[in-house]
């Protein structure tokens, strides 16, 4: 439940005894407040850009701009607005028409205040359920928005690791992100452990963690058209995603200029290696676990024979070693 301010109350009317038995309605009991009135629809007009009123009361037969002109120009102003018409029996049936026109409920005059308790009271309960409905809105926008690092993490890992319930689960929880794939490659890195250093013992691990997560999405994402992580300790695996008219030699090279980026970057953050394996361009979406398996292999042999490299999976497979079929048939 919202803080509830009172609602504010705009009387348009060109006949002063009206607008003073208006303003003698008990407003306070619907959490309701009179904050202006007018004699015409023109001043009508300027009370309502200044005040934001929530509601407005208009008798719909003035001079010069009458009511239902009055309330038109009011609803594009501000559409939220709720509008009463106040109407004597000879313009009932204009009054009934102007419901049909975004204008909320019309009271004849002379107003009849159990009447206009009814209305007052389904309107600014209207009203506050609105406002309710929009916090509530925002409020899951702001902790989605919060969480949205979390969700794509998680996203990633389950691509990464195989953790779909099939293609159609796939595709739902992509589209429920927005994210389209084409075509990707999938890369593992590994942080050297072995040479971190005593002076970096002031960085906990989760620090080292995020920042090093950080430096490889930053500069995995200038060359790519988005780029998906899930780190861990001392690892961390990406899914970049490209146009499908990209080529893999092209990205190959790409990467790997990328690469040695980051690994200047991480030895200038906690002076230590990062080994990296990269697999093959891949266009089906059903192989992205297959896809990462051989990034990570390649990872592995790198990381054994020397802790700095960047080992593609094409070169494995150029060197006649056994590697994981991503082709897309």
């Amino acid at each position: 439940m919202i803080q509830r301010e009172p609602l504010k109350v705009l009387i348009v009317d060109d006949e002063w005894i009206i607008r003073d038995g208006l303003k003698s309605f008990p407003w306070q009991e619907f959490d309701c407040q009179v904050v202006g009135e007018a004699e015409d629809g023109a001043e009508g007009m300027l009370h309502a850009k200044v005040l934001k009123p929530d509601i407005i009361l208009s008798d719909i037969k003035m001079a010069g701009m009458d009511g239902l002109t009055f309330a038109s120009e009011i609803k594009t102003l501000d559409p939220d607005v709720e509008i009463i018409l106040l109407t004597g029996y000879d313009n009932f049936q204009f009054a009934q028409t102007a419901i049909k026109t975004g204008i909320y409920d019309y009271l004849l005059k002379p107003t009849n205040f159990q009447e206009m308790k009814q209305v007052i009271s389904k309107l600014s309960e209207k009203i506050w359920q609105h406002r309710e409905r929009i916090l509530r809105i925002n409020d899951l926008s702001s902790k989605y928005a919060k969480s949205l690092p979390l969700l794509t993490g998680k996203l990633a890992s389950d691509l990464l690791y195989g953790r779909m319930n099939g293609p159609e689960d796939m595709m739902r929880k992509l589209s429920l992100f927005d994210i389209r794939i084409e075509s990707y490659i999938t890369i593992s890195a590994r942080l050297n452990t072995d040479s971190l250093k005593p002076e970096d013992d002031h960085l906990d691990d989760w620090m080292i963690d995020f920042g090093i997560d950080n430096i490889c999405s930053e500069l995995f994402s200038r060359s790519c058209t988005r780029v998906l992580s899930s780190p861990g300790r001392y690892a961390y695996d990406y899914l970049l995603l490209f146009p499908s008219s990209a080529q893999e030699f092209d990205i190959q090279a790409l990467c790997m200029k990328i690469c040695e980026r980051i690994q200047k970057a991480v030895k200038d953050f906690v002076n230590t290696d990062i080994c990296f394996g990269v697999s093959r361009l891949s266009h089906d979406t059903n192989k992205i676990n297959l896809a990462h398996q051989q990034a990570s292999q390649a990872c592995q042999r790198g990381y054994y024979f020397d802790r700095s490299s960047i080992l593609f999976a094409l070169d494995l497979e150029s060197n006649g070693q056994a590697q994981i079929d991503l082709s897309d048939t």
